[in-house]
């Protein structure tokens, strides 16, 4: 199944979004395509090429497994093209290696990013990790970002649990 964003009104303010996308066996690779597939539609409705959004992403399993910094790509086609090259993996799923990693190496200044903008992590994973409670401790640890986001790749539907304000959503 493919998700496809239905109607969307394109940002037109700084921001910073990494997205932290599950590549473990739990996740599969058809759903990992699917996964990777639908940020790259979420793309086409940043302002990537003015600069005002700078994007990151990476794809993990037990570690980190590929990733591009904020500052690596300047336009919509080359982001788009980046997110679709992430790599897929299996093995099991280290969420809190992944949360570490965005940290201590994509939420530096050398990786682009900017004390002065809104900075958003979005979490694309089916739940469990290796190591829960050092998933937990990672998460209560203090991030530069606004807020951080998980999105659930169980089932037909994606939905979005706000850490911030545990909220659920649905998008179609």
């Amino acid at each position: 199944m493919r998700y496809y964003i239905r109607s969307a009104q394109v940002a037109q303010f700084a921001l910073d979004i990494i997205f932290v996308v599950d590549a473990s066996r739990n996740i599969g690779s058809a759903i990992f395509a699917q996964a990777t597939f639908f940020i790259s539609q979420l793309i086409d409705y940043l302002e990537v090429d003015s600069g005002l959004i700078q994007v990151g992403a990476c794809s993990y399993s037990a570690n980190v497994v590929s990733s591009f910094s904020l500052n690596a790509h300047r336009t919509i086609v080359a982001v788009k093209s980046a997110v679709l090259s992430l790599s897929y993996s299996g093995g099991n799923a280290n969420t809190a290696a992944a949360l570490s990693f965005v940290r201590t190496t994509m939420l530096t200044s050398a990786a682009g990013y900017r004390s002065n903008v809104p900075n958003h992590i979005v979490i694309l994973t089916d739940g469990p990790s290796t190591d829960p409670l050092a998933v937990r401790v990672s998460a209560m640890k203090r991030y530069p970002v606004s807020s951080c986001v998980h999105l659930s790749l169980k089932g037909t539907v994606i939905t979005a649990k706000n850490a911030k304000y545990s909220l659920y959503t649905t998008l179609y």
